[in-house]
């Protein structure tokens, strides 16, 4: 994670397939830190523009999360919220708004409806609707998007379109 955090993708791309078979060979692909390295892998594949091995990889880490932690943990959500952002990138945009609903109600559980991370969220899913110009679903959102914006000095959708696993929120 340090490479990538530093810029240096082609170092943490040699490094993380001894890093996963490591894990892997210790703990067992059904293990919480093997599941979070694989969230990470999905991060760099993601900013390395693989999208579908991204999804792949962490359509793995989710099915592993929820069966060894359970559908309200808070390294759920965080992986909840990375598919949805490579589900956008994908233009699958039903999906995308759909889990990150789901991301939203589990940080709302978690955190408050205080919380920068449950802001985060409703940046999310305010900003698509915006873009498509869902103008009735948006207004129960809206006041909460501009609440996070003057909070977080967030200027606009790109802010929102940074993924979880890079900044691990």
């Amino acid at each position: 994670m340090l490479y990538q955090q530093q810029g240096k993708l082609d170092k943490a791309t040699e490094i993380y397939p001894r890093i996963l078979d490591g894990r892997e060979q210790l703990l067992g692909l059904e293990h919480t830190d093997t599941l979070m390295s694989l969230n990470n892998f999905a991060a760099l594949q993601y900013r390395l523009g693989h999208l579908q091995e991204a999804r792949e990889t962490l359509q793995q880490v989710l099915g592993g999360e929820d069966r060894l932690i359970g559908p309200e943990s808070v390294d759920l959500q965080v992986s909840l919220s990375n598919m949805a952002l490579v589900l956008r990138a994908q233009g699958e945009l039903e999906a995308f708004e759909g889990i990150h609903r789901r991301v939203l109600e589990i940080r709302e559980r978690l955190y408050g409806s205080e919380h920068p991370s449950t802001r985060f969220s409703i940046f999310n899913i305010v900003s698509l609707l915006e873009q498509q110009g869902n103008v009735n679903a948006i207004e129960n959102l809206r006041s909460r998007k501009a609440s996070f914006q003057k909070r977080q000095n967030v200027p606009g959708a790109e802010g929102a379109l940074l993924f979880s696993g890079l900044l691990y929120d």
